[in-house]
């Protein structure tokens, strides 16, 4: 059977428990007072472009069937078309 020697290491004074949690602490510190390190650390910025661009895609075309409500409203006003072609306008039969 193989067995493995125990494997020691020497870790430097520099390296002594307190300047290891100082420097620990120092980066939660910076990290808690900029979140967005956080995000980018996670890759959460792709999400939040990803989402803003699904914002901007749904806005863009808002305005697109606003414009559109727009044109169809004058060409009802201006007599050229009538109400029953008018997308959402409900003609009843008696």
């Amino acid at each position: 059977m193989f067995t493995v020697p125990p494997i020691r290491l020497s870790i430097p004074a520099a390296l002594t428990a307190t300047p290891l949690k100082t420097l620990v602490w120092n980066a939660v510190v910076e990290l808690l007072k900029n979140p967005k390190l956080i995000s980018q650390a996670w890759g959460c910025d792709e999400a939040a472009n990803i989402e803003q661009g699904e914002k901007e895609r749904l806005e863009n075309r808002l305005r697109s069937l606003d414009r559109q409500q727009e044109r169809l409203l004058d060409l009802y006003q201006d007599e050229q078309i009538e109400k029953a072609i008018l997308p959402g306008a409900q003609t009843t039969s008696g």
